[in-house]
């Protein structure tokens, strides 16, 4: 894991990674990272209006399905809780966002050259303001991908922050039959149908999400701590409901996938994808009674 600090007064800051601050990016290592995490932890003074921006590359590694995903977590004295999105990156590249009510998360996309997409991303929350010590964080993840990127930009209104900026490994998407699930279901590109189960004893805390592509489904997710129900519905105020994301500590993780999905562009069926934030993990709940 790579890992940078800085603390500034209010302004503008932006964050210099040695590998990234000038020249083309490098090529991707066979260890090269697929998530960047951005923590912003607020000095004796708080701070107001804090924005976070990325921009760089994401590039395929492997045959998987390539995805794009973005994750905001919120310490907010008493408030843990944040937002994880994902999306399948296909040939005309992938937009996602949420309202400012929702973590102000975005992570957007434009159409590949070979198997490298630039992209942007960042995060908002303009209200509250974070208080003395309390924290925000950005992930940018991409699952069966590798990402280079320029230095991110911290901005922010009034008081201070401390600024970590890391790289690590371990985002996963979640496959249809993947090898060792079980179950009945059938796979064959992006088309999928029957039930299947995935077990995962991981060593670090987890959040994701459950991804929107299925032509009908439902599914369950268990942490150690918590199990909950996803039946697939199209709800009329929010297109990405709370219960489709997931957050929860190290140990044994079990999911299930039951229905049928045909997503003609992928190279197999995903419905969903995760990245590792370790202990931090209560930041990234959802409200789905994690």
């Amino acid at each position: 894991m790579s890992i940078v600090r800085h603390r500034v007064p209010a302004g503008v800051c932006l964050l210099a990674l040695a590998s990234t601050i000038a020249g083309p990016r490098p090529a991707p290592a066979v260890d090269a990272p697929d998530h960047v995490r951005i923590r912003v932890v607020a000095g004796p003074s708080g701070a107001s209006n804090v924005g976070i921006t990325l921009a760089g590359e994401a590039a395929q590694a492997g045959t998987g399905t390539l995805i794009s995903g973005v994750a905001v977590g919120l310490d907010l004295g008493g408030f843990r809780g944040g937002r994880v999105l994902a999306q399948p990156l296909l040939g005309s590249g992938a937009r996602i966002a949420t309202a400012e009510d929702w973590g102000g998360a975005w992570i957007q996309a434009g159409n590949p050259i070979g198997v490298v997409y630039g992209f942007t991303a960042g995060a908002t929350l303009t209200a509250p303001p974070l208080g003395p010590g309390d924290i925000m964080e950005f992930i940018a993840f991409f699952p069966n991908g590798t990402v280079t990127f320029d230095p991110p930009a911290v901005t922010f209104d009034q008081g201070s922050v401390t600024t970590t900026v890391a790289t690590s490994t371990g985002s996963r998407a979640l496959v249809v039959a993947d090898d060792g699930d079980a179950g009945d279901a059938i796979a064959a590109g992006g088309i999928a149908f029957g039930r299947t189960e995935h077990s995962l004893a991981s060593a670090e805390g987890l959040a994701g999400t459950i991804m929107a592509i299925c032509n009908e489904c439902s599914g369950t997710w268990r942490s150690p701590s918590t199990t909950f129900d996803w039946p697939w519905s199209e709800p009329a105020d929010d297109f990405l409901p709370p219960f489709r994301m997931f957050a929860g500590p190290a140990g044994d993780w079990r999911w299930t996938w039951e229905g049928t999905q045909t997503s003609l562009l992928d190279s197999e069926a995903v419905y969903g994808a995760y990245v590792p934030v370790g202990d931090d993990w209560s930041m990234f709940r959802s409200g789905s009674g994690e």
